[in-house]
């Protein structure tokens, strides 16, 4: 859901039922060989992990985020819990995170909101 756009600018909150990720969905042309989804156009995202849809959280890592640039071969993966933010920068040479997904690890609903900065 967008709840603002400024210009370049877009906050967003979504949500990501358990054992879903942001691929779900995609048109096959936009995924790479991992199943990642490559994401042109953006300059940069900050993802911050709020915790469980229904407000009770806890510091188990839930959310998984696969990714990797356009001048890497296999993929990094890392795992955040309730409070987590980072940044999926594609503002270098090798776009790091410039192919993403974002995975829901935990068996419960979870919230991110994110700033995505266009290019």
């Amino acid at each position: 859901m967008i709840l603002s756009e400024e210009g370049k600018i877009s906050h967003q909150v979504i949500l990501i039922e358990p054992g879903r990720n942001t691929a779900t969905g995609q048109n096959p042309e936009t995924l790479d060989r991992f199943g990642l989804v490559g994401h042109p156009g953006i300059f940069y995202e900050h993802i911050e992990h709020e915790g469980f849809a229904e407000g009770m959280g806890t510091p188990e890592l839930s959310l998984k985020y696969v990714c990797r640039g356009l001048k890497s071969g296999d993929p990094s993966t890392f795992l955040y819990a309730k409070g987590s933010s980072f940044y999926s920068v594609q503002t270098d040479e090798s776009k790091f995170g410039y192919w993403h997904v974002l995975s829901n690890e935990s068996d419960r609903p979870i919230r991110l909101r994110l700033r995505v900065v266009k290019s």
